[in-house]
């Protein structure tokens, strides 16, 4: 799960299941109504996945994995059997994930970065 300060401009360590990272928390605060838990790394290894759900643990509302073509995560909502109806999100759920998404994602390209300019030298 993570879980961020209420503080703005600082950087923390963050637990995801067994992997921390580290992420600035600026404008991001603690979401109010869903968590992030970590599921694990892709089959290449590269990349890593979370499950969003909801803070009570009553739904899951999807995933977020790495989408190649965009080259960043992306969310995936669960719909179809897992729902009977499509899930409604409102702003501050979806500025959640999108803030979530954007850390992620730079975390995950500075990574990539750091792996090819350590090769070069």
């Amino acid at each position: 799960m993570v879980q961020l300060p209420q503080k703005k401009n600082m950087s923390v360590m963050v637990n995801v299941g067994t992997v921390s990272m580290r992420m600035s928390a600026t404008k991001m605060s603690e979401p109010k109504y869903i968590e992030f838990h970590w599921i694990g790394y892709s089959k290449s290894g590269a990349t890593e996945t979370w499950r969003v759900m909801t803070k009570d643990k009553q739904d899951e509302l999807g995933e977020i994995k790495w989408y190649g073509p965009w080259r960043c995560y992306a969310f995936s909502a669960f719909c179809g059997e897992i729902f009977q109806t499509t899930p409604i999100f409102e702003k501050q759920c979806l500025r959640d994930i999108a803030n979530f998404l954007e850390k992620v994602t730079k975390l995950q390209r500075e990574k990539k970065l750091g792996i090819k300019s350590h090769n070069k030298t």
